[in-house]
């Protein structure tokens, strides 16, 4: 079992899990501990997009939305399943358990952990087991926003509508 809780040092370091708890203590600041709660406390996809608490959960200048911390946190089960498995990337099935809800927030909810989990599995490759001691955070976001640039390039290019 794994902890739910990611962990933003000062010097702008991601710590996952158990160690996120560990150098929370350390620090004398709380891990950010509530990221199953985002989805299900979210009324609209929009909500994602909130930034984490900066006096609480992140002491850097590096903007970091709920969204992000779910994708990161994905990635640190991402890369633990690959390595518990000791496979290949294409032996690897990863599920989440959803509660239930209502129709339309269960699409959108899905779709977000889709897309968080295809984004965690870059992150997972590119950070590989250091992800399990701490990754850079500026590092993490600029990764996805990559990432997310590289997705609205080719969106575009399939585009018929001309944008």
């Amino acid at each position: 079992m794994i902890r739910t809780a990611l962990f933003i040092s000062q010097s702008g370091r991601v710590y996952f899990g158990e160690a996120a708890l560990d150098i929370a203590g350390r620090e004398e600041r709380p891990a950010y501990d509530t990221i199953k709660d985002v989805l299900t406390a979210a009324q609209h996809r929009s909500e994602l997009d909130e930034t984490v608490e900066a006096a609480r959960h992140n002491p850097t200048r590096v903007l970091l939305t709920k969204r992000n911390a779910i994708t990161l946190f994905l990635a640190f089960c991402t890369r633990a399943a690959l390595r518990a498995s000791k496979g290949t990337k294409e032996e690897i099935r990863r599920s989440i358990a959803m509660p239930v809800f209502e129709t339309n927030k269960q699409q959108w909810v899905s779709e977000e952990l889709a897309e968080s989990l295809a984004q965690a599995h870059v992150l997972a490759g590119h950070f590989g087991d250091s992800i399990f001691e701490s990754i850079d955070l500026r590092e993490a976001i600029q990764v996805l926003q990559k990432r997310r640039q590289k997705d609205e390039v080719t969106t575009n290019r399939g585009s018929t509508d001309g944008r």
